[in-house]
């Protein structure tokens, strides 16, 4: 079995997401793409010269460029036809409107005469009408397998065409002043159109590089000096990135850095195979051109090569668990196939031995490459990602202070050996570093380049800079402090990519102070791209899925659950699995959501800092994962599969042991119920034939564990039971081959050009409280989401839902602008709050209250929630952002917020409901945890079989007597149910003449069901969708156990002639969709009253056809057996209860 570890158990699966565990792998074999075609639009300025006035006086005439263009244009088109394949050139001309010289073309000599002929005129020019034309006519090239460019010639200078002054520049931008003197519009105004074009292209993935002709402007007088510092500003933001401007001052030079352009777009790239996790294969795509620009700028390309890389150094399958020697291989083979020389190859001692708890394998390799006639060395480093057996113990060693202890020791070992290595090799000059891990090697690699950052040195004679250690980190858990990294830009030539439902990059997480080194780029997520994440995720699974072993996708089936108090069933044994834990059906969260939402609960609550865990959970996490890990392949499967089973299987047994405390639950004592998840694991290592453990030891650790675990029902039981019942989602968002078919997805190698996806991972929450439906619309007043009478548009593609305390939420993107309403249905007071998530803080940093909006039945309240700024998308917003939120009456007047906290004020925000119950014996409560300002909680009060529920109560005072309870959190609160015991005889007579009453109250079905039925004496018969009746033959329910059919095959509506059974309700009862019987009249039911009241509980429904009037009830307090009750009481009681009139038969006379 070649398959990595899998999630070995469940208090285990709830700890890595605190602590840091990788999770499990699949075997996948990558396809190669197709041949790529490029197109590039060469976007020319052939405008004449232009005047620049001071004063009034003319104080700078700036000559044409256009025989500049010509040869440099002419030289790039020669350097493509030199290089053969499929390479198309289109040029336009742009002065003050732009015009097509030549669509895409391979006739090259045509191009260039085509080009020389072109002459200069007009003293006005638009750049964005040639950036525009250059767009439209890439969108009619052809879209699969190509690659897109787009080379613009400019002084920077657009003066002509659209404007904007709301955009990348303002008033107080350099040379604000400048404006054109005909139209008095400012060319700051004239750029912001400009850009807002540039980033159409760049938003496709359209690489968009910009030659600044500043050589026209080099002698520009003092007083024009600023607006030629604007017009080399203006250029160089509209190219792709920093990389892709070229400036040039001099004639000279202009040819050259054309060819430096050329060089660029038509660099070649070599397609490799590799191999990983065995025998598995890939492709991928490698270049030295990836290392000649900044590392501070992303490299899509370098992102899929780095993580391919980072998967060959997974350990391989030679020698099996036996023989270290060559588990390097595959690493080492695809060194030698990107170029270098296998005797500059080397491996650490522990990739060559058996792995121990703290060890940590590195491979490194080194090749000389030029860079603008400049020689360097790239060294390359790929830390062990999986195969590591019992390093898996390290990730939970985090220690009580710095680093986490586990990373940064393996972070020193690995600097170490890179020093040996480098002294070895004999190593000198200037070098390039190349350092990359996946998972636990990712947050190695990620506190390497980090030291690397701070200018460490390497040798003596070794000189580096930062723009050349490019650091990639794939799926890294946080090991770094965050008060050291969060924020310094000199640590943004590093990567993390991430997706948020993998629970792995969520630790060990930022409540307790960790993060990590540069910048966080999350893989599209239907909490971040809702418009678009349908499209990417199909093109994601055309590369996932065509891989031949590809296990069936499963991260987007996640759904959230919860504790049914109303179909639960209990009997001598436990609980009926079907009736205790079911889908929360309105409840829509995405496991990232999930994720994001539950992490931080975690984190507040029960590690709470850093000390209290190692105290409690470090040795025996580490005991557990150095017997689990160092096991066999075939052992770990047969140890995976049984705990799996286990849990599946007992799961509601763990929970019931929570819901009914242990004086009363069927397992006994709390030490007991605490064994039932130790037995699971010692159950799994027997069935695993895994023997080398001290039994103790693990007795022990699996209480402690489990005891934590308890803890995690306690609070929140539907979020810990959500996380346990959809392990096998949580598991596959971690596999590399989902990570590499994402970023696959977005790599020029793989699909041509395609637009870079990847995100901050932030994103807003917004909640509604109270009888209001809601309605969300984006920018173009386009509906997106809406929630109406309590029930969300699935049909939508944002995030919107029902939560488990009653909360209506729609889940918003942090790049877009969008409008809710909110529409009274009752006359009621409503509640409205904003919450934004940074996945770089890893909590919410924001939030938002509106407390006690009234408002009348059909009244409008409108909010509008901006996008966040340029700046804010390309940092995150640990501190919250500055958007501007409002929200508006009915009359459009402004409602101002009643809090708005942001940073520490936000993420302190949190408040402790404690959940009481007055007597232990007498019931149970739901609802206690933890929570954020402003939210409610719903908690719930069951009562035993003896008892009732009397109500809540805050230090004595009565809050509520309804069983189902919700409470705004403004603080702690400490809230008790209390219980009362049943009364006397009484009520037990009172229950049946309930019963009685509830029958002879059964709805009557429609006239036209009526007229269907009523002539059928005999057997029971269906109902189907379209009202049409069909004979089952089966002629009693007495019949029901032998036969044969299938009585559910025309739906799940039956009407029954005869008797109505407890064995027919409770065979209903335990199907999985609900059924709706109808009978005769109230007559025909012959069950008992819980069967009955547990029927209906389930969802069922009981209609007859003739439905009885019960116009009063008649009582004689005198009983049989001899007592008399108290007449008046007694009547009293049913009276309250029935609500009709009630008459003693003995004062009847009266």
């Amino acid at each position: 079995m070649r398959k990595m570890k899998r999630i070995i158990s469940l208090w285990l699966a709830v700890i890595l997401v605190i602590t840091g565990v990788d999770l499990p792998f699949g075997i996948l074999e990558i396809q190669a793409a197709a041949n790529v075609k490029r197109y590039t639009v060469l976007v020319l300025d052939t405008s004449d010269t232009a005047e620049f006035t001071y004063n009034n006086e003319t104080i700078y005439t700036a000559d044409t460029a256009l025989s500049d263009v010509k040869s440099a244009a002419g030289k790039f088109i020669r350097d493509i036809s030199a290089t053969g394949g499929d390479n198309y050139v289109a040029v336009i001309s742009y002065k003050d409107y732009a015009t097509t010289v030549s669509g895409f073309s391979k006739e090259y000599s045509s191009l260039i005469n085509k080009i020389n002929n072109l002459s200069a005129s007009s003293t006005t020019r638009d750049i964005s009408s040639g950036l525009e034309l250059a767009n439209s006519m890439l969108n009619h090239a052809d879209s699969e397998n190509v690659i897109k460019n787009v080379v613009l010639f400019s002084t920077g200078m657009t003066n002509e065409g659209d404007y904007n002054y709301d955009g990348y520049y303002d008033g107080n931008v350099v040379g604000n002043a400048w404006h054109r003197n005909d139209t008095n519009v400012h060319l700051y105004a004239y750029a912001n159109h400009t850009l807002e074009e540039a980033d159409l292209l760049k938003d496709q993935g359209i690489n968009l590089y910009s030659i600044g002709l500043f050589k026209t402007m080099a002698n520009m007088p003092q007083e024009g000096k600023n607006i030629a510092e604007f017009f080399k500003m203006t250029a160089s933001d509209i190219a792709t990135s920093e990389d892709y401007f070229y400036p040039v001052y001099s004639v000279d030079d202009l040819e050259f850095t054309f060819g430096e352009v050329a060089d660029d777009i038509l660099s070649s790239v070599k397609e490799i195979t590799f191999t990983y996790s065995g025998d598995s294969t890939a492709k991928c795509y490698y270049s030295d051109n990836y290392f000649a620009k900044s590392a501070y700028n992303y490299n899509p390309s370098l992102a899929t090569m780095s993580l391919s890389f980072a998967m060959s150094a997974f350990g391989s399958s030679d020698g099996g668990q036996t023989d270290y020697t060559n588990k390097s291989s595959n690493a080492r083979a695809l060194l030698k196939e990107m170029g270098f020389a296998d005797e500059n190859i080397a491996v650490n001692d522990w990739f060559t031995k058996k792995p121990t708890t703290d060890s940590i394998g590195v491979i490194i390799g080194n090749k000389p490459v030029k860079v603008k006639d400049e020689e360097y060395t790239l060294i390359a480093v790929a830390v062990r990602g999986g195969g590591y057996e019992q390093e898996w113990a390290s990730n939970f060693t985090i220690g009580t202070s710095g680093q986490h202890q586990g990373f940064n020791t393996a972070k020193n070992n690995v600097l170490s050996y890179l020093k040996q290595y480098i002294s070895k090799q004999g190593i000198s000059g200037q070098v390039k570093i190349w350092v990359t891990g996946y998972s636990r090697a990712a947050a190695t690699a990620n506190l390497v380049s980090g030291e690397l950052d701070k200018g460490i040195a390497l040798g003596n004679d070794i000189s580096y800079q930062r723009k050349d250690v490019y650091g990639y980190c794939f799926e890294t858990p946080a090991g770094a402090l965050s008060e050291e990294v969060n924020g310094d830009s000199k640590y943004d030539n590093i990567f993390n990519i991430i997706n948020q439902s993998d629970p792995v990059p969520y630790v060990a997480p930022a409540a307790m102070g960790f993060g990590r080194y540069g910048i966080d780029r999350y893989l599209p997520s239907a909490e971040s791209e809702p418009e678009d994440y349908a499209d990417l995720k199909k093109k994601m699974l055309a590369i996932y899925q065509a891989m031949p072993t590809t296990e069936k996708y499963v991260v987007d089936d996640f759904q959230m659950k919860k504790i049914s108090v109303d179909n639960l069933t209990w009997n001598a044994v436990g609980f009926l699995k079907d009736g205790l834990i079911v889908n929360d059906t309105k409840h829509n969260y995405s496991q990232g959501v999930f994720l994001s939402d539950y992490v931080t609960i975690l984190s507040k609550k029960f590690i709470v800092n850093r000390e209290n865990y190692v105290d409690r959970y470090q040795n025996e996490i580490r005991e557990i994962c150095s017997v689990v890990f160092g096991c066999t392949d075939e052992q770990s499967g047969r140890l995976t599969d049984s705990i799996v089973s286990q849990v599946k299987s007992e799961w509601y047994k763990f929970v019931g042991a929570y819901i009914w405390n242990t004086g009363i639950n069927p397992w006994g004592t709390e030490e007991k119920a605490l064994k039932i998840v130790s037995g699971w694991l010692r159950k799994a290592l027997q069935d695993a034939g895994i023997t080398d453990y001290n039994e103790l030891v693990i007795d022990y650790a699996g209480v402690k564990l489990s005891d934590l675990m308890l803890a995690l029902v306690s609070n929140h039981p539907n979020y810990f039971t959500t996380a346990v019942l959809n392990g096998e989602g949580l598991g596959a968002a971690h596999y590399p081959e989902l990570c590499y078919a994402w970023l696959a997805s977005m790599d020029s190698n793989y699909v041509g050009t395609t637009a870079n996806r990847l995100n901050n991972g932030g994103f807003r929450i917004i909640r509604i409280n109270c009888e209001v439906d809601v309605k969300v619309f984006d920018a173009e007043q386009n509906k997106i989401a809406s929630i109406i009478n309590e029930q969300s548009d699935e049909t939508g593609s944002y995030i919107a839902g029902v939560d488990n305390n009653g909360q209506k939420y729609v889940v918003l993107p942090v790049d877009e602008t969008f409008y809710v309403e909110m529409t009274a249905r009752e006359k009621d007071s409503v509640n409205y709050s904003i919450n934004e998530y940074s996945a770089l803080a890893g909590e919410y940093t924001r939030n938002i209250n509106y407390f006690n909006i009234e408002m009348e039945k059909g009244e409008v309240v409108e909010g509008v929630l901006p996008a966040y700024d340029k700046a804010e998308l390309e940092k995150d917003t640990p501190e919250g952002s500055d958007a501007d939120y409002r929200l508006y009456d009915a009359d459009g007047n402004t409602i101002n917020s009643d809090s708005d906290l942001s940073g520490d004020d936000a993420r302190n925000a949190y408040f402790t409901v404690e959940a009481l119950v007055s007597d232990e014996k007498a019931g149970t409560v739901i609802g206690g945890g933890i929570y954020q300002y402003g939210q409610f909680a719903k908690l719930q009060a069951i009562p035993e079989e003896e008892y009732v529920f009397e109500g809540w109560y805050r230090k004595g005072i009565l809050l509520s007597k309804e069983e189902d309870y919700r409470i705004q959190i403004l603080s702690d609160e400490s809230i008790t149910a209390k219980f009362v015991k049943k009364r006397t005889p009484k009520v037990v007579k009172l229950s049946k003449t309930k019963y009685v009453y509830d029958l002879i109250g059964l709805k009557e079905v429609g006239p036209g069901r009526q007229d269907l039925l009523q002539g059928i004496k005999k057997g029971i018969w269906a109902i189907d969708a379209e009202g049409e009746i069909h004979d089952l033959q089966l002629p009693s329910v007495f019949m029901l156990e032998k036969y044969e059919g299938d009585i559910f095959k025309y739906g799940h509506t039956l009407y029954v002639s005869g008797a109505v059974s407890d064995k027919l309700l409770n065979f209903l009862r335990m199907q999985k969709e609900v059924t709706e019987l109808v009978v005769q009249d109230f007559t025909k039911i012959f069950a008992l009253p819980e069967t009955f009241y547990a029927f209906l509980k389930r969802g069922g429904k009981i209609n007859v056809l003739k439905q009885s009037r019960l116009l009063a009830v008649c009582i004689n307090p005198q009983s049989p057996a001899g007592y008399c009750l108290h007449s008046d009481q007694l009547k009293a009681a049913l009276e309250e209860s029935l609500r009709i009139p009630v008459y003693d038969v003995r004062r009847m006379g009266n």
